[in-house]
């Protein structure tokens, strides 16, 4: 993904079933900046030395569906944010749970995110700022599979560092092949809506799928 002033993002996972229901993974995440010459005092238009900088974590997850309304899971990740010769690496561990509460198609999932050590951050000791996110999503027209459904969902994100700030969105599903949907963020400086649409299905026997969002 492209991001500001050129940099970019990349990004991958996989997952596999385990025995006992349990499911396991690993994931990524890389932030890349381009190339930035060092710049002194006394050669403020560059010293020809090219900066190493950028991002890096690394998770790996576990979760299994304890009974049939209830999934946990959790993710022990190592992270790393590198700006040239200064470097620091630390590990978070982030849990989360995913409960259908019976009433009608409700549900409700909860996580607590980047909970880890402090870091020696230039003079002062910091840590990986906490995020925890309450959030339940129901079908409120139809069901899941039916020939209409529209599913609503509502997200409020807390974090240890910046204000409060909420998500909602809505997607429909027409014959199970067309969905269209729309969100909404508040409290974001950049974000704030978003569309998209999907379709799936099976051509010449093979089952596909396409995805896009703005």
């Amino acid at each position: 993904s492209q991001w500001l002033v050129s940099s970019e993002f990349y990004s991958g996972a996989i997952a596999i079933n385990l025995s006992s229901g349990f499911v396991g993974g690993i994931s990524f995440i890389n932030y890349k900046i381009p190339e930035v010459e060092e710049t002194t005092t006394l050669k403020p238009l560059g010293t020809g030395r090219m900066l190493e900088l950028g991002d890096l974590a690394v998770g790996f997850h576990i979760a299994r569906r304890m009974t049939d309304k209830l999934q946990v899971g959790g993710m022990f990740r190592y992270v790393q944010s590198k700006l040239d010769h200064a470097e620091l690496t630390g590990i978070s561990i982030s849990f989360g749970t995913l409960l259908h509460t019976g009433f009608r198609s409700l549900r409700i999932g909860m996580s607590m995110k980047n909970m880890g050590n402090q870091q020696l951050v230039v003079s002062e000791r910091a840590a990986i700022p906490i995020l925890f996110n309450v959030g339940s999503s129901m079908e409120i027209v139809g069901e899941l599979g039916d020939p209409l459904s529209v599913t609503a969902s509502f997200e409020g994100a807390y974090f240890t560092d910046t204000e409060q700030r909420w998500n909602v969105g809505a997607e429909l599903w027409l014959n199970g092949m067309l969905a269209v949907r729309a969100g909404k963020k508040f409290g974001y400086d950049t974000d704030d809506w978003s569309v998209g649409a999907g379709l799936k299905g099976t051509f010449d026997g093979r089952r596909i799928a396409l995805d896009m969002s703005y």
